[in-house]
């Protein structure tokens, strides 16, 4: 019979052995994607940035509105697989104008860093409630790493073409 600190012991290995594998897969991935894929995009030739709070949300009819598939500028997506977008939702000030430090619109690109786990490219296709301002919104798959960050910058790196 294993006794609790060997059952804890166990359990911490576990978990962070599933860390570690978190961590390579997303080292993986963002080594595997080029800027230059993106095809539809352009570069800004000067960079915007600002610093801003970040969380995540889920694709669900209670964090969204009764359409959690549909994004705020009209995408249509699989809700079971919405971590592989990589999709952001950002706050209305970005988008109309008001925030001051950067203005941005339904298709950019945006380079996130200050998360660890989320740093890296995202496109702007949704935004929050009214109520945030200076805020973006990862859009993750249930069971994905939540957390709130105070102080990420973003900077905006293509402005789409359309």
């Amino acid at each position: 019979m294993k006794t609790p600190e060997k059952l804890l012991k166990q359990t911490i290995f576990v978990l962070g052995f599933f860390i570690f594998l978190l961590m390579l897969i997303t080292i993986i991935i963002k080594s595997n994607t080029k800027d230059e894929d993106i095809s539809i995009y352009h570069e800004v030739s000067y960079e915007q940035t600002a610093v801003v709070t970040a969380t995540v949300y889920h694709a669900t009819s209670n964090q969204c509105d009764n359409t959690p598939n549909i994004t705020a500028c009209g995408i249509k997506f699989d809700t079971s697989h919405s971590d592989t977008y990589r999709f952001v939702a950002v706050s209305p000030d970005f988008l109309n104008g008001k925030n001051k430090e950067l203005q941005l619109e339904f298709g950019d690109t945006i380079q996130v860093d200050g998360t660890w786990i989320y740093d890296g490219l995202w496109i702007v296709v949704d935004k929050t409630n009214k109520r945030y301002t200076n805020h973006i919104d990862f859009l993750i798959a249930k069971g994905q790493f939540v957390n709130k960050w105070d102080s990420c910058v973003i900077i905006k790196k293509y402005k789409s073409n359309y």
